[in-house]
């Protein structure tokens, strides 16, 4: 699994104006937490959140495209639905629970093969 580290962090802020953390937690039965860091402060738009079980490079081909998809003036709201995204699968976009701020935004992934 991607293993992220302060020099891979920095090496994508610099790139992309943002970086990715994929991590699954094996003491928590696996819990997944794929998301990003600094859309909010290069952009000015929500963060993105994965918590369900997909493959973390897939995880990191949807964080490239949406912010791709920001760059080029396309808005991702909450409530928002995404179909046949990557040819294969839909993307719904809520506020993750216990979460009362704009700051990031939970993505559902449907028609993906889980993982785990």
């Amino acid at each position: 699994m991607y293993k992220s580290s302060i020099e891979i962090d920095i090496s994508m802020w610099r790139k992309h104006g943002f970086y990715i953390h994929l991590e699954r937690n094996s003491v928590d039965n696996g819990k997944i937490n794929y998301h990003t860091h600094g859309i909010l402060h290069s952009r000015g738009k929500a963060d993105f959140l994965i918590t369900q079980p997909i493959d973390p490079s897939l995880a990191k081909i949807i964080f490239m495209e949406l912010v791709s998809m920001l760059d080029n003036g396309f808005a991702i709201t909450e409530g928002m639905i995404i179909e046949d995204f990557l040819g294969m699968i839909t993307l719904e976009f809520s506020k993750p629970k216990n979460n009362d701020n704009d700051m990031i935004l939970q993505v559902d992934v449907k028609g993906a093969v889980f993982r785990f």
